[in-house]
């Protein structure tokens, strides 16, 4: 997890103390762009996201010890390639769940990747999409089954989540 700093105003007899703290720190920053590169190498996006996330956590506390840390120059770039990455992987699963009629886990997917990722205006109404087509889906399953008020609920779902001027509803 993150590393955390006491902060204690720098002293100018500790610079022994802060050029170890800056080597660990160091270390520490080799070790998480590592165990991100490993993880992403496995599949693990969101993961790989989070020791890059500790990474940066890190250098923003550093400075409070008297220690200055520096991110790697790809930084941004490979947090957003991450970020792309887990958005694409999880849609996928999404689209499984979605395939296999399970409609209550499909929604969680989608709503979840609107809840934890800043998405492109272009992408979220696509994610809005999709769960507007979950609902029909569903409610198309369920006047098959003559379940009529839970289809019924449904389209209302529809209606709620894109509005009643929406051009789909």
């Amino acid at each position: 997890g993150p590393v955390t700093f006491t902060c204690y105003p720098p002293q100018p007899d500790r610079a022994e103390a802060r050029q170890g703290l800056e080597r660990v720190g160091g270390i520490a920053m080799n070790n998480h762009y590592s165990q991100a590169r490993e993880r992403e190498s496995r599949g693990e996006f969101e993961a790989a996201m989070g020791s890059l996330d500790a990474m940066r956590s890190l250098r923003e506390n550093a400075p409070d010890v008297g220690v200055q840390l520096t991110l790697p120059p790809d930084y941004d770039g490979y947090r957003e390639q991450l970020s792309i990455a887990a958005i694409r992987a999880i849609i996928q699963s999404g689209e499984r769940a979605e395939e296999a009629g399970n409609w209550q886990e499909a929604l969680k997917i989608y709503e979840g990747v609107q809840n934890r990722f800043e998405l492109p205006v272009q992408q979220d109404e696509e994610l809005l999409l999709a769960r507007a087509r979950v609902h029909v889906r569903w409610g198309e399953q369920e006047m098959q089954r003559a379940y009529y008020r839970v289809a019924f609920d449904q389209g209302a779902a529809v209606i709620a989540l894109l509005g009643t001027n929406h051009p789909r509803v």
